[in-house]
């Protein structure tokens, strides 16, 4: 099929593929809510890992959520061979699963081979994702249209992109994403028990990637520095041990202007995250929660692109590592220094909004309670 065809007709059933990385689930969803916004009736179902599940439960409008099992590595299979026919019975069972919604149209967004695996038995007619120069790991013997990814763009607007193939237009990208009602709560109390007299900051300190993460000290800086000048108090969030223990450092640090949160899943994080003022952070998935969510976000960046993977939207202010100065570095996240994260953050809540906003969502009632 030729790169650029346009499906006949109007689709009754679409499959999203996007299986893995919390933070690029988060940038998938806006093609979820374009789907559904221009077509009310279309039933959009989405097929994921189960590590970035909560993501997608937390998403209005799917009407179902296949969930992939993840694949071996020939190492692994060569130390447990028993598990390559558990693994084989679940990818038959997903097939069948899948092939019994009967998909008129499949968007691998991805662009790996585990992805062109689920689009490959999803059974879906029409099989859309990227030419070979703009998807990796032969992801493209498995699509039938292979689509140019746009160049200098977000990859949200990349990605919306593929809406072209039933004709839909450009449009502003919106994050379909609504946090559980007892999340929002759970989080409004924890919130109201800290007893904040001013603004309240998120500061998420851990990363999956440790070139991703700024030192623990220069966040217990920043916060010190919004303490003195705004009463902030800032909320040290974790989700596992290692995060914990470079979370509790930063709090240690950072006196009276930092408290670590309570331990947190992607639900309360959400929850917590809605109800604050600002966040900071870097390239992480909950970086991209914040966005998404409408929370302003100063964003930290050393290694990868602001412009195209930072968070976004207008709301948001980033700080970038000058490439001269990271050149070279083992972790380019260590020439940023506190003053300009700290400058970004004060942009945000010089605006005035963001108080007022928490203040008013933790007197009001959690929104879908």
């Amino acid at each position: 099929m030729s790169e650029g065809a346009r499906f006949p007709g109007r689709p009754r059933r679409v499959l999203i593929v996007r299986l893995s990385a919390i933070g690029d689930t988060i940038l998938t969803t806006p093609l979820l809510a374009a789907l559904k916004d221009a077509m009310p009736d279309v039933e959009v179902d989405w097929v994921i890992e189960p590590k970035s599940r909560p993501i997608l439960d937390m998403a209005e409008g799917l009407s179902r959520i296949h969930v992939f099992p993840r694949l071996l590595k020939l190492s692994q299979i060569a130390r447990a061979p028993g598990k390559l026919p558990v693994l084989l019975r679940d990818l038959r069972a997903l097939r069948a699963e899948m092939a019994g919604r009967q998909y008129d149209l499949c968007f691998d967004v991805q662009g790996l081979i585990k992805s062109g695996v689920a689009s490959g038995i999803s059974g879906a007619r029409w099989k859309v994702g990227w030419r070979a120069a703009d998807s990796r790991e032969l992801n493209w013997m498995f699509t039938s249209d292979r689509l140019r990814m746009p160049k200098g763009v977000h990859v949200v607007d990349a990605w919306l992109s593929m809406l072209g193939v039933i004709g839909l237009p450009a449009t502003p990208a919106r994050f379909p994403l609504r946090p559980p009602a007892d999340a929002l709560r759970a989080a409004r109390d924890y919130i109201e028990s800290l007893g904040p007299s001013g603004p309240i900051v998120i500061m998420n300190v851990g990363s999956s990637k440790p070139d991703r993460r700024w030192p623990a000290e220069r966040f217990a800086e920043v916060a010190r520095m919004a303490h003195s000048q705004t009463k902030a108090l800032c909320v040290f969030t974790w989700g596992n041990d290692s995060e914990k223990e470079l979370a509790g450092m930063a709090v240690e640090q950072a006196g009276e202007a930092g408290v670590l949160s309570l331990k947190t899943d992607l639900f309360l994080l959400a929850g917590i995250i809605r109800h604050a003022d600002a966040f900071v952070g870097g390239d992480t998935g909950p970086m991209h929660l914040a966005a998404a969510l409408g929370t302003p976000v100063a964003g930290i960046f050393g290694v990868s692109s602001a412009w195209r993977t930072g968070p976004y939207g207008p709301a948001h202010v980033t700080v970038e590592a000058p490439a001269a100065e990271a050149k070279g570095r083992r972790s380019p996240m260590d020439v940023i220094p506190p003053q300009g994260v700290y400058t970004a953050l004060s942009e945000i809540l010089s605006r005035g909004s963001g108080h007022f906003r928490r203040q008013a969502a933790i007197g009001a009632p959690a929104a879908g309670g």
